[in-house]
């Protein structure tokens, strides 16, 4: 019991420390450029998604390299990225996922789009991830789609209004 205990006091710990950091991260100025959160998210989703033996592509149009996002909005929508991707590695068993980002005025999209095994999403299940992600988009003002049935994969998208 005492080992079990102690693997869960450090993944704890683990996930607290890349909560901080994921948050320090996006409070930097430097990082306001979407340049830079995609830099992050490619590398994020190029350890996880290697990690799990998932290929993954990484596709975003010109516009959205060129876009700021303030403080908050860079925050959720990171953090919303990456709870997608952490399931996905996690639960999916997939062994390719999409990953895309573009911009349709007044709009950033992210989509992250997996071959797995998909899941019932009218069953409700035990971990906060499914809800953390809605409470983020939220939020920001966010529309989040949550798009899988069993056995068809999943597809994740997030609909952000940039504000002018």
């Amino acid at each position: 019991k005492a080992t079990d205990l102690f693997g869960t006091i450090s993944s704890a710990s683990r996930q607290a420390m890349d909560l901080m950091s994921d948050i320090v991260w996006s409070i930097n100025p430097k990082n306001d450029k979407m340049e830079m959160i995609i830099t992050r998210m490619r590398q994020y989703a190029s350890e996880t998604l290697e990690a799990a033996q998932i290929s993954f592509s990484l596709e975003v149009d010109e516009d959205s390299y060129a876009l700021s996002l303030p403080i908050e909005q860079r925050k959720e929508f990171y953090l919303i990225f990456k709870e997608a991707v952490n399931n996905l590695a996690k639960y999916s068993k997939a062994t390719r996922a999409q990953i895309q980002i573009e911009t349709r005025k007044p709009e950033l999209i992210l989509k992250i789009i997996d071959n797995g095994i998909g899941f019932d999403p009218h069953i409700p299940y035990s971990g906060n991830g499914l809800k953390n992600m809605r409470t983020r988009a939220s939020q920001i003002k966010g529309i989040l789609h949550i798009q899988a049935t069993p056995g068809n994969g999943t597809t994740v998208q997030l609909i952000l209004p940039l504000t002018p």
